[in-house]
């Protein structure tokens, strides 16, 4: 699937060609449910005014022919580099692309692409006010003070010592 975007004079009709004092056009390929197109868009600057023109832009590409685990035996094309990275097998056609893994962020397309998030520098703290965190490779680890017990499920210290 392929998209071609073709401009013509806008005065075509009445002959005047105002390519000559006016040669800008553009097109953007936009994800349907996140633009509402108005037709003041075309006679007006108002497109540009409101979203200082810019629009969330939507691709949806792969790499290759091949499922991930095809690419894998081609470790010479493959293009998943390095450690922390995931390959993800297209869902609407043949190829795949690749991603960081799960706590991870970067460019999964280089060697050393993918680095460690460090959770425990976000705000707020994925640990309970009462917690210490620590940064471990690919996530963290909450530790409660002495006397209490971490609950993932609540994401608290509780106190051991009830009575």
């Amino acid at each position: 699937m392929g998209y071609n975007v073709y401009f013509y004079d806008v005065d075509y009709v009445n002959k005047t060609n105002s390519w000559y004092f006016n040669p800008c056009s553009y097109a953007g390929l936009v994800e349907t449910e996140a633009f509402i197109f108005s037709s003041d868009y075309v006679t007006t600057t108002r497109f540009n005014d409101t979203y200082h023109g810019r629009q969330p832009v939507v691709l949806d590409w792969v790499i290759g022919n091949a499922t991930c685990e095809a690419a894998r035996r081609n470790m010479s094309s493959y293009a998943c580099r390095g450690g922390n990275t995931v390959c993800v097998d297209s869902s609407n056609g043949p190829g795949y692309r690749c991603n960081c893994s799960v706590g991870y962020q970067g460019n999964p397309y280089i060697s050393g692409g993918c680095t460690d998030v460090n959770e425990c520098q976000r705000s707020p703290s994925p640990c309970p006010e009462s917690a210490s965190c620590e940064n471990i490779a690919g996530g963290y680890h909450c530790s409660c003070p002495f006397g209490s017990n971490f609950s993932n499920e609540t994401n608290t210290c509780t106190n051991r010592f009830i009575g």
